[in-house]
């Protein structure tokens, strides 16, 4: 498949975010492709800096586009994914960050865009969908490509949790917090809470409390993604809970509000230019 049209998603919030559009927007045009821009980034960079085709609502720009080219870090990545999952656009990233697991490309590796023309892969990749319910009633709905966070708010102290998984009890923790994580997000708040990194052609939820007070449950867990996994509070005590979904949606818990997480029937696709690029990221920027 050759790709005719482009979505430049770019996170204006970095420095070198308008040099790296203009160069990436003219590779993209010396290889005949057509490059869109949504109308919120238009308003803030200005369309005299950027050479873009077409500029329309964000939503539109994803759903116009052949593939959605990620100028940032792994946050611009998540901002995306969230949008794309939706309208089924794929994602190939360009890191303007500082680790970036999820780009495919560093800024100096732009010749590779010349397989836009010629032929490439996807990678497909779970999501998590996070529901709330208050009473057996559902209150809200999150879907997450790295990961659930469940902790406190704005006073950091213990939580105490059970976790489930389809009806049977599996712990109680003692900790400062609880990751249900993707395969994508194992190599993000997971890892550095003592979690494993899982290869992200596989599908499964990984489980780790952060800073456990308990010896006998200080483990990561990893579940089958066809498991239905339940969180609930055990405290007596009132307290802030949160729920965090890919470090970006929170929403406040009551002490009696069930967290359930399954897999989503939505994903995210990445355009793949490199083989084992995941691995590839993981060798040279955890050394």
């Amino acid at each position: 498949m050759a790709v005719s049209k482009v979505l430049l998603y770019p996170n204006i919030n970095k420095k070198s975010c308008l040099d790296a559009l203009d160069v990436v927007s003219d590779k993209l045009h010396s290889l005949g492709i057509r490059t869109i821009m949504s109308e919120e980034t238009q308003k803030v960079v200005g369309k005299d800096n950027i050479k873009a085709d077409e500029y329309l609502p964000v939503r539109s720009a994803f759903e116009s586009c052949d593939i959605a080219v990620i100028l940032g870090g792994d946050g611009t990545m998540l901002t995306a994914a969230h949008t794309a999952c939706i309208t089924g656009t794929p994602l190939l990233g360009i890191n303007l960050g500082t680790l970036g697991y999820m780009s495919e490309l560093e800024i100096g590796e732009l010749s590779l865009l010349d397989k836009l023309n010629s032929g490439f892969e996807y990678a497909d990749r779970m999501m998590i969908d996070i529901t709330i319910e208050q009473g057996g009633t559902e209150s809200n709905k999150l879907t997450a490509l790295n990961d659930a966070l469940i902790s406190r708010g704005a006073v950091s102290s213990m939580v105490r949790l059970s976790l489930n998984c389809d009806g049977s009890r599996v712990a109680n923790y003692r900790a400062d917090g609880l990751i249900i994580s993707t395969p994508t997000g194992s190599s993000a708040y997971c890892m550095s809470a003592g979690g494993p990194i899982i290869d992200t052609k596989l599908d499964a939820f990984c489980v780790v409390p952060i800073c456990s007070h308990s010896l006998s449950g200080s483990r990561a867990l990893v579940f089958s993604p066809n498991s239905v996994i339940t969180v609930q509070s055990v405290s007596e005590k009132g307290g802030d809970l949160i729920l965090t979904a890919d470090g970006r949606f929170s929403v406040p818990l009551t002490e009696s509000d069930r967290v359930i997480i399954t897999k989503s029937k939505l994903k995210t696709r990445f355009v793949k230019l490199k083989k084992d690029a995941f691995y590839d990221a993981l060798n040279r920027k955890l050394i």
